[in-house]
């Protein structure tokens, strides 16, 4: 199945919401690199984020600050902005973060999409709409690799808000999106994505970066959680690869975008690849909330049917971190750095499809 990504986006009116979170950023910097027009819908960026110390307003079409779960705040802006294609970031995703308040998780995960999809129903152009979930949507119980046909079931509060929100999207794709012309609607369920720049809460690489910065004590829950890791660019590769395949697509809608089997490894593997490089001291702690232990997804459908893989290791994604922090320990700007690391991502792709 054939496809050029570049020349798909080139010029297309493309709306992220959480435009300037984690993923979002590097997703922008992406699409600006393809051509596309690009309009953001995010609360307000976080102090010493990529989309703050990147400067990335000044790439897009149009940034908007605004609460997604205020529908009609929402309404007006999708409508004005005219996409082509939405995709969907903007989400409460920390785990912890969900325990301590599960009803502000549901109202931004279960009721934000809501209004993201509601609005989509009255956007002339709207052609695409892909909304990512997670690979914790999955019946944890079961004890297995998950393929996209299998059950889902969340058990905390942030998996269940998830789970709810598919439920909500196939309803609105079978009742409002199921038209011959009506846009085409995914879902993407990835792993746990690392990359450079994350600044995130309880996550295990930015605090790793704060203990070698600090020099403080790292605590580390669960050591021994198995988790499928990938670099933040597999993932969002094959969001746009699906995106600009998805004409060729007929039934399938959801698709897994998980690593190789090969990446799925320990908490404690990663702290100590990066003990190899830093010094830091780090201790284990009680983790009081219920994490799921081990977790892996299968990506067959998306090699089979997009010619999508995992292109970067657990250990090539780990020195691209590092390649990052020493980037800018000597003042080489964020913007350079990411597009630098796109273009060596893409480089390894098409020396690949040379071959």
């Amino acid at each position: 199945m054939k496809s050029n990504i570049s020349d798909y986006f080139k010029g297309k009116k493309v709306l992220i919401t959480g435009h300037n979170g984690f993923k979002g950023s590097w997703l922008t910097i992406m699409l600006h690199l393809y051509g596309a027009k690009i309009y953001g819908i995010s609360l307000k960026e976080k102090k010493n984020s990529i989309y703050q110390k990147a400067n990335l307003r000044k790439i897009l079409k149009r940034n908007i600050n605004c609460n997604i779960e205020n529908k009609q705040k929402i309404k007006k802006h999708i409508k004005n902005i005219n996409p082509e294609i939405i995709i969907h970031l903007a989400a409460q995703s920390l785990v912890l973060e969900s325990h301590l308040n599960p009803y502000k998780t549901y109202m931004t995960n279960v009721i934000g999409t809501l209004n993201i999809l509601d609005a989509a129903r009255e956007v002339k152009n709207l052609k695409k709409i892909l909304i990512t979930t997670t690979d914790k949507v999955y019946n944890i119980l079961l004890n297995k690799t998950f393929n996209e046909t299998d059950e889902i079931k969340g058990i905390d509060p942030y998996s269940s808000s998830k789970v709810c929100s598919e439920h909500l999207i196939y309803s609105f794709k079978k009742t409002y999106f199921n038209k011959k012309n009506s846009p085409k609607l995914f879902v993407a369920r990835s792993g746990n994505v690392i990359g450079g720049g994350d600044v995130s809460k309880n996550r295990i690489i930015p605090d790793i970066l704060k203990s070698i910065k600090y020099k403080s004590n790292l605590n580390i829950r669960d050591p021994e959680s198995v988790r499928p890791w990938q670099h933040v660019l597999d993932p969002l590769y094959g969001y746009l690869t699906l995106i600009s395949k998805s004409n060729l697509i007929d039934k399938n809608y959801i698709w897994n975008f998980g690593p190789h089997k090969k990446n799925f490894k320990k908490v404690i593997d990663i702290v100590n690849e990066f003990s190899k490089e830093f010094k830091f001291s780090y201790k284990f702690i009680y983790n009081q909330f219920n994490e799921t232990k081990e977790l892996k997804i299968n990506s067959f459908k998306a090699n089979k049917i997009l010619g999508w893989k995992t292109e970067l290791d657990l250990y090539e994604a780990i020195f691209k971190i590092i390649e990052f922090e020493k980037l800018v320990k000597n003042k080489i700007s964020i913007f350079r750095i990411c597009v630098k690391q796109i273009n060596d991502y893409k480089k390894k792709i098409n020396k690949k499809n040379e071959n």
